[in-house]
């Protein structure tokens, strides 16, 4: 859980709300505010990627939140949806390491910030309810068991639509096992994004074959040779 797609995301849902200054003759209404809009910083090229994973974030926040309450595996696939720059987790670990120090040294008070954050609530869910936390990559090679995997870059045609602001392109590629190319073209941010991509599409393209093989072999009911012989295939359910 200790990586930049999944600080930045817990640290761009975490809010409080701030008294804005009193306007004479307009409502006084509290302002949500972040983390990171505290950082102080004379760097102007940080706000462009700054301002794109913010952009990620509220595209893929909604089905990024779902999966960490109710699927049973991590969601990697949808984390690559974003691309945070890692002074943006960096904060994160930051005020972590700021509050041990300035506590002299208390894990109760780290604790209660990294539980604001909602970080503990997402690993307690994954202790409690065995969350499945293999990267999708590793899992593909689990699954392709001797066979070949391989990540095939796609070259973007020329005016296309593929370039997503301030200077990057998104990245395709393709996977192959074994040789057989197993769930098409995606698209990801960067190379680790869309790898993490199409080998999550891959993965669950191969399990459920093998859910299929499986039932299948089940379904079959095999007689004697001497008896009648031959294989019935799709035994009658009642």
């Amino acid at each position: 859980m200790v990586n930049a797609s999944f600080l930045t995301f817990c640290m761009f849902e975490t809010t409080l709300l701030e008294q804005a200054p009193v306007t004479p003759g307009k409502p006084q209404e509290p302002i949500p505010r972040a983390l990171w809009q505290f950082m102080r910083h004379s760097n102007h090229t940080l706000l462009g990627p700054r301002d794109l994973a913010i952009a990620q974030h509220n595209a893929a926040r909604e089905q990024i939140n779902d999966a960490l309450r109710n699927d049973q595996r991590f969601p990697w696939h949808l984390l690559s949806l974003t691309d945070a720059p890692k002074f943006l987790s960096d904060i994160v670990e930051s005020v972590i390491g700021g509050i041990y120090v300035d506590s002299q040294g208390s894990i109760e008070a780290c604790e209660i910030f990294v539980r604001k954050l909602g970080i503990l609530d997402a690993l307690e869910r994954i202790l409690q309810y065995g969350v499945d936390c293999l990267h999708p990559k590793e899992r593909l090679g689990h699954l392709a068991v001797e066979r070949r995997v391989q990540y095939v870059k796609i070259k973007p045609k020329e005016g296309n639509g593929n370039e997503i602001g301030y200077g990057k392109h998104t990245y395709m590629c393709h996977v192959k096992v074994g040789g057989v190319d197993i769930g098409g073209t995606v698209e990801g941010v960067k190379r680790l994004n869309a790898e993490t991509i199409a080998a999550w599409k891959a993965c669950k393209i191969l399990e459920e074959q093998a859910d299929v093989g499986m039932v299948m072999s089940s379904d079959e009911e095999w007689h004697d040779a001497d008896e009648g012989g031959g294989t019935q295939l799709k035994r009658p359910h009642p």
